[in-house]
C-alpha cells in the first residue's frame, strides 16, 4: 500500500508539472491540524459500559496533502486532493477500582484513557465557488472524498470498514489577494456517509474539524 500511495503521488506531481504551463492550473501542498471525535449511534449500554460516554472525547492530529486546482472561470474553482489524515477520539476519565468481591468499587479511583487512532489515505474532489467579503477573495468548499484505512489502533481490526466515503463543507481564503503571499487558509468540517465500525454496543462514525494552510509550488 505504501508503494501504491507513493506512485499515485509521483503521477500527480508529474501531471501537475505538465498542467502548470496553463495559467488556469495551480498546485501545491497543504498542512494543518484537526480536532476529531467519534459519534456512537444505535447504542446498547451495559452495567459498566456506555459507548456514548466512552467515545465522547476529541483527538488532535496532523494533516498533510497535495492539491491541484483548476480555475473553471472567475467564480468557480475545481479541486482534487490527495491527503494523509488521522481521525479518532481520545478521552481521559476517572474510573473506580473494581474486584470480584467489590464489583461497585472499593472507594479507590484512577485515570483511564480511551483512544481510537485511525489513519487514512484520502482522495477528494471539491467545488469551490468564489465569493467576496469586504474585497477579500473568499470561497466556499463543497466536496466528497474516498478514504482507505492505512492503520487502526485500539480497535478490533476485522470489524472496520476499510473504505469510507466522506463529505466536506467549509470556507477558505486566498491570502495572495490580501498580503501578496501564495497562501491559502481553510476551515472544513468532514463527516462520513457511513459508519467506520460496528459491534454489539452500536455503530461508530467519524467527525472532523480541520484547519489547514495551502502553499502553491
Amino acid at each position: 500500500m505504501k508503494k501504491l500511495s507513493q506512485l499515485i503521488f509521483i503521477v500527480i506531481i508529474v501531471f501537475a508539472n505538465y498542467l502548470n504551463a496553463q495559467n488556469f492550473f495551480e498546485y501545491g501542498l497543504k498542512v494543518g491540524i484537526s480536532s476529531s471525535s467519534v459519534k456512537a449511534t444505535d447504542t446498547k449500554s451495559s452495567l459498566y459500559f456506555n459507548p456514548e460516554e466512552y467515545y465522547n472525547g476529541n483527538s488532535i492530529n496532523p494533516f498533510i496533502g497535495f492539491f491541484l486546482n483548476y480555475r473553471l472561470n472567475d467564480n468557480l474553482i475545481l479541486e482534487s486532493e490527495l491527503s494523509y489524515i488521522q481521525k479518532g477520539s481520545r478521552k481521559t476519565m476517572e474510573v473506580a477500582y473494581t474486584t470480584i468481591d467489590n464489583p461497585d468499587g472499593d472507594g479507590r479511583k484512577t485515570d483511564y484513557t480511551s483512544e481510537i487512532d485511525l489513519r487514512y489515505l484520502e482522495l477528494g474532489f471539491n467545488i469551490k465557488p468564489i465569493i467576496r467579503l469586504e474585497n477579500i477573495p473568499t470561497y466556499l468548499i463543497i466536496g466528497a472524498s474516498a478514504n482507505y484505512t492505512l492503520n487502526a489502533i485500539n480497535i478490533t481490526q476485522d470489524r472496520i470498514d476499510k473504505f469510507l466515503f466522506s463529505y466536506k463543507l467549509g470556507l477558505g481564503c486566498n491570502i495572495n489577494g490580501v498580503l501578496k503571499l501564495p497562501l491559502l487558509i481553510e476551515l472544513k468540517y468532514i463527516g462520513d456517509f457511513s459508519k467506520f465500525y460496528s459491534y454489539d454496543y452500536g455503530n461508530l462514525w467519524n467527525n472532523v474539524l480541520l484547519i489547514n494552510f495551502g502553499f502553491n509550488i
